[in-house]
């Protein structure tokens, strides 16, 4: 019997971290009024108390116009871009006593570099969309993708 308790003792530490694997609970998302994705994850199996780093990621389409002194947007060419680029997001959160955290990512809305607006108006954001939304815990690469795309229309004034 004694030749079999060091492989039943590597059996229950096999067994036990399978049961610690990390994995992500209840994932949503949101488009706030400042075009912002708010991402608000649970994440399970962490140790307690462990310090974790979660990363938001997703493809963004930013319609940017140029909006005069009166509040509109002329729909003129030069004066509207839509804007297409990768963007992502950091949080780090701390697990509670049970192992599981949740957090909250926000992913910016990225500035068509590009893009400006004569004197005497201002570049605004009119509408955003975000599609192939996922979030990736740091420390496993657990992963997983947020179903849906979310958008938000910000402005919608042209003349």
């Amino acid at each position: 019997m004694k030749r079999y308790l060091p492989l039943l003792s590597i059996w229950f530490s096999g067994a036990a971290m399978a049961a610690l694997a990390i994995s992500f609970g209840n994932v949503r998302a949101s488009v706030g009024d400042d075009g912002r994705l708010e991402i608000i994850y649970s994440l399970n199996g962490l140790q307690s108390g462990a310090s974790d780093i979660v990363h938001g990621y997703a493809n963004v389409t930013a319609v940017y116009a140029c909006v005069n002194r009166g509040g509109n947007a002329p729909r003129a060419a030069n004066k509207r871009t839509t804007y297409k680029h990768p963007t992502v997001g950091t949080a780090t959160a701390q697990a509670k006593g049970n192992g599981s955290v949740t957090g909250k990512i926000f992913l910016p809305v990225p500035q068509d570099p590009s893009f400006s607006c004569p004197n005497g108006q201002t570049k605004a954001l009119m509408s955003v969309q975000y599609s192939n939304v996922r979030v990736q815990e740091s420390s496993s690469d657990a992963s997983t993708a947020v179903p849906g795309t979310f958008q938000k229309t910000l402005q919608g004034t042209t003349r």
